[in-house]
Parts: structure tokens; C-alpha cells; sequence
């Protein structure tokens, strides 16, 4: 009997210690907090760069954000100052409801309970959050995955992408000629901007989300000078470039890069003239710039090619001579020596390290009249090439 009176206390002991270690899956607040709302409407606020033109601002911007603990993601769409648009107002196909998860979210763990699946506006759930501001898609890039990263809880904020806009064989302007087949031809971008943060959400906390918006594209402007022997013009004023070495993909909240197997096609106008030496300047905007792997590259990474239509009169003053000339150059020191690019400590990828940078070429590039004039060579194509390691006058 004693023994059976051991046993029994001792199963009592075991479930009071088993209640007392052992709490229950639900939690009960004990700061008074369940007497607080469970959500809170929220200030937007982006902080444009001085240097932003109100042209350069996107119309429309993303945001997104991704709750810690009991995950739960939204995607809303702004105007440049941070006005939520109305989820009735949304673009096709962009539901702004976000999704729910029983496990964690960036970098944290759920507790098992379901959090709420849908957002008013500008209203989110209590809590913790990585938040994005991005640029809506455009006409010259894509935005990867956010539609999964908004519908899906277990998509990650990193697997959200910028995608650049490949150019069709049918978009290339006539006359450029390809002599770096190995690399695609990107659509020149539009800017891209991001900022990415981490707040609390709660009702005793200030409801206001700043963000500090920055560049992720580089805007390089690439700037030459061209000598014009006798009476020789060029069409429009007006010269087609490309420069090779520039990523196609960015992850946005790192804005890493990792690929540099792409050309980006831009004009070049005439800016200046100097007797008979006349600047041409242009601009791109890209994801990045890499160099070459040698100063005597003539294909492959950092090679600026331009094509040039050269026009003289004909001998008769009856019509013009045209001859289209294709000048290449390799620019590996000065994009080392501009320091667009910053290598990752881990060796994974690589981040643009300035927002702009004028790229000059120091060669003079010259074209006689008399190599405009008619010959057996159907095609009328010259070509040139050189490594910065020339500083003379290149003749065509």
C-alpha cells in the first residue's frame, strides 16, 4: 500500500514539474498586449538621391515584405513618394494579398500557428519584417519570382530577380556587325533603384517605414573623338555603340551579380567639335561592368564597338557615298581604373561599386574621304582595332 502511495505522489510530482517545464503552444501575452490591435496602418516614405530627375523616377514601385516569426509576405505597389495604390487600383495579375506559412521566414522559425493571409492598404500584422522597394517591371526588364515569393511563403525575399530584356535578331539595328557572337545583346535599362530594411511593426512603435532609395544600375557614359579628313560627314550625327561585359541578373536584396556574358547597345551624339576632331558621347545603364582578361582582347569582356556611317559627296555632285566603319577598342584599364565593380568576400559575386562613371577613350579614331569611295568591297565595312596601350591616332 505504501508503495502504491510512493508511485501515485510521484506521478503527481512528475505532471505539476511536467506543466511547470513545459509550456503550452499557446501564448498568452503578459505586457498588455492583448488589449492592442493586431495590425498597424503604416507610413511609406522613399528618399530619392538628389541626382534622381523626376524623369528617372519609375512610375510605379514595389514593395515588398516578409514577416520573421509565423511567416507571412505582402507585395504592394506605390507611386515615387510611397502612396500605397488601392488594392482595387493594382495592375492585372498583381494581387497584393500575401500568403501564409507555418515555417519561418527569412532567417526565422515559426511556432505553428497561422498567421493572417491578407493585408488592407497600407495595414500589416504585428511583427518583425525584411522590407524591399524595387522597381515595378518595365518595358526593359522583368522582375523574377515575386509573384511566387507573394503567393508563397517558403519563396524567399533572395530569390527575387531583375531580369534584363534580351534583344530579338530583329531589334539589332541594321549595320551593327557582330564580332563578339559569345555574348547576347541586352536592351539598354531603364534605372533601377532599390533599398532593403529591417523594422518592427507594432502598435507602441512609430508606424513610419523610410527608405533611402539607391542605384542599382550603373549609368556609364562613354565619350570618343573622331578625326574627319576632307569632306566627310557623318549620318545623322549620330553613331551605334555596344559594350560587352555586363551581367543580365541582379538579386535584388544583395544586388549581386555573377554573370558578365552580355552586350548592352546604346547611341552615341555628337557633343563638341574641335576643328575637325568631333567628341561623340553616350549614354547606358547597366548591371555591372567587367574588364577584359587582357589588354590584347579584341572579343569578350569590356570591348566597345561602335559602327560608324561615314558620308561624302560623290565625285559627280549627283548623290553620297557611304561607307559603314566598325571600330573596336579594348577598355580593360580604364574600367580597372574606374573601380566599377566590387568583388564579394566570400567569392560569390560581385556588386557595382559607383553609380556612374564617364569611360573615355584616349584614341583618336580618323576617316579619310577617300576611303569612303566606292570599291570592290560590296559590304563597305572597315574595321578597327585597338588596345589602350596605343595612345596614337588610329587610321581607318
Amino acid at each position: 500500500m505504501r508503495m502504491n502511495n510512493f508511485i501515485t505522489g510521484v506521478g503527481i510530482f512528475l505532471s505539476l514539474l511536467a506543466a511547470v517545464s513545459f509550456p503550452s503552444c499557446t501564448v498568452v501575452a503578459l505586457d498588455g498586449s492583448e488589449d492592442m490591435p493586431d495590425s498597424v496602418a503604416v507610413n511609406i516614405t522613399l528618399n530619392w538621391p538628389s541626382d534622381v530627375t523626376p524623369a528617372d523616377k519609375p512610375d510605379t514601385m514595389c514593395l515588398a515584405f516578409s514577416r520573421i516569426i509565423n511567416t507571412v509576405h505582402y507585395v504592394w505597389q506605390s507611386d515615387p513618394s510611397g502612396t500605397i495604390f488601392p488594392e482595387d487600383s493594382q495592375s492585372a495579375g498583381d494581387d497584393v494579398s500575401g500568403g501564409n506559412s507555418e515555417t519561418g521566414g527569412e532567417g526565422g522559425e515559426g511556432n505553428g500557428d497561422t498567421p493572417e493571409n491578407t493585408s488592407r492598404d497600407n495595414v500589416l500584422p504585428n511583427g518583425e519584417y525584411y522590407m524591399m522597394v524595387f522597381n515595378d517591371i518595365s518595358d526593359t526588364y522583368m522582375i523574377e519570382s515575386v509573384d511566387e515569393f507573394r503567393d508563397n511563403p517558403a519563396v524567399s525575399m533572395r530569390e527575387i530577380y531583375a531580369v534584363v530584356n534580351e534583344l530579338s535578331e530583329d531589334e539589332i539595328p541594321s549595320g551593327v556587325a557582330d564580332f563578339n557572337p559569345a555574348f547576347g545583346y541586352l536592351e539598354a535599362s531603364d534605372p533601377l533603384f532599390i533599398d532593403v530594411k529591417k523594422q518592427r511593426i507594432y502598435p507602441t512603435v512609430s508606424p513610419d517605414i523610410a527608405f533611402d532609395i539607391k542605384r542599382l544600375t550603373q549609368k556609364l557614359t562613354f565619350r570618343l573623338s573622331i578625326r574627319l579628313q576632307g569632306n566627310v560627314t557623318i549620318e545623322n550625327d549620330l553613331v551605334t555603340a555596344e559594350i560587352s561585359g555586363v551581367p543580365r541578373r541582379v538579386q535584388l536584396m544583395s544586388a549581386q551579380v555573377s554573370d558578365s556574358t552580355y552586350r548592352a547597345l546604346f547611341d552615341m551624339h555628337k557633343i563638341s567639335q574641335s576643328g575637325n576632331v568631333h567628341v561623340y558621347q553616350g549614354e547606358v545603364n547597366v548591371l555591372g561592368l567587367f574588364p577584359s582578361g587582357a589588354n590584347s582582347d579584341i572579343v569578350g569582356a569590356g570591348i566597345l564597338q561602335i559602327t560608324i556611317p561615314a558620308l561624302s559627296p560623290a565625285a559627280d555632285g549627283t548623290g553620297t557615298n557611304k561607307r559603314l566603319f566598325h571600330a573596336g577598342i579594348n577598355l580593360r584599364e580604364t574600367i580597372l581604373g574606374a573601380a566599377l565593380m566590387h568583388r564579394l568576400t566570400d567569392g560569390t559575386g560581385y556588386r557595382i561599386a559607383r553609380s556612374s562613371a564617364l569611360l573615355q577613350v584616349n584614341s583618336v579614331l580618323e576617316i579619310n574621304e577617300d576611303q569612303i569611295l566606292p570599291s570592290g568591297d560590296s559590304q563597305g565595312v572597315e574595321i578597327w582595332f585597338d588596345s589602350e596601350d596605343n595612345d596614337i591616332d588610329i587610321e581607318v
